[in-house]
């Protein structure tokens, strides 16, 4: 018989999901020594040749205890959504980022990053960041192109709406031989300098 065995965790740090699919988390203990076993052995799959199965599960705030000297192994399942929980009720902020194939179409390695707000430090915002990286390479000419969607809802209709956007993502690396590009000539009127672009595709002329 396959027994569950689970872990607390008190703050969720980073979550990297690519080849090496990694995450940082902190548990509820002081001691690294008993932190670090404690884990070892939960997610431990010695003398196995089936994959390890994880599963993340949300608890209710009142299943976490308020201080434990060591994180102590816990049979699933876990708590279950209350009885009064209404996803309608709640608001949502979300970012399509799109499939991973149309991430990897422009070469390279996409990341998405969301920062925390700090009080302390004067910070009142959430920080999003969309970064290309990896084998990554523009040359002269080349243009990259990223095109997501964010949108607030009720947290009941996300998956709803995300799957309607979802498909409608665009990353791309364009070459400089796959467009024509238009001639932009600049005026100066005054003290003012103004910046006007061809009306047209591989137009050569502005009009002032």
């Amino acid at each position: 018989m396959f027994v569950f065995r689970g872990v607390h965790v008190a703050l969720l740090k980073f979550w990297s999901w690519n080849s090496d699919k990694k995450v940082w988390f902190a548990v509820y203990t002081k001691d690294t020594t008993t932190a670090t076993n404690t884990l070892n052995e939960i997610f431990s799959n010695a003398g196995s040749t089936d994959v390890l199965p994880i599963e993340i599960r949300p608890l209710r705030k009142s299943d976490v205890p308020t201080i434990l000297e060591a994180t102590s192994l816990t049979k699933l399942p876990l708590a279950s959504v209350p009885a009064d929980y209404n996803s309608s009720a709640i608001n949502a902020f979300t970012y399509v980022y799109g499939r991973g194939a149309a991430n990897a179409a422009a070469g390279g390695n996409s990341q998405r990053r969301i920062g925390s707000t700090d009080h302390s430090q004067g910070r009142d915002f959430t920080v999003l960041e969309m970064s290309w990286a990896g084998q990554a390479r523009l040359r002269a000419g080349d243009t990259y192109t990223n095109r997501g969607y964010y949108f607030s809802s009720n947290l009941g209709s996300v998956k709803e709406t995300a799957d309607i956007l979802r498909d409608k993502i665009v990353v791309d690396k364009i070459g400089l031989e796959e467009w024509s590009p238009r001639v932009v000539h600049i005026y100066k009127a005054g003290s003012n300098f103004v910046a006007k672009a061809a009306l047209l595709s591989g137009g050569q002329n502005t009009i002032w």
